[in-house]
């Protein structure tokens, strides 16, 4: 399985943890936002005075970043679609 959660590398330790069962927590009374809504604050956030020009940079140049690993993940989608 492909995990792609930027804050979250899923390898050792941390394999399984973007499985959770969250039905406790909907009836608790959790709900969700739109994606749009998220995708637009997390924009914003980013092109924000809270993260500074050093922290794009280090999270952009880092070899861990789903967009500098685009080729390698969209390979082994197609391996694991064609199995």
């Amino acid at each position: 399985m492909i995990y792609i959660i930027p804050w979250i590398i899923p390898t050792d330790e941390y394999a399984a943890s973007a499985r959770i069962k969250n039905a406790k927590a909907i009836a608790a009374g959790l709900t969700y936002r739109a994606l749009k809504n998220t995708s637009a604050d997390i924009l914003k956030w980013w092109n924000s005075e809270a993260v500074t020009e050093e922290r794009r940079q280090q999270f952009l140049d880092s070899p861990q970043n789903a967009m500098n690993r685009e080729a390698e993940l969209l390979e082994a989608w197609k391996v694991q679609s064609e199995a």
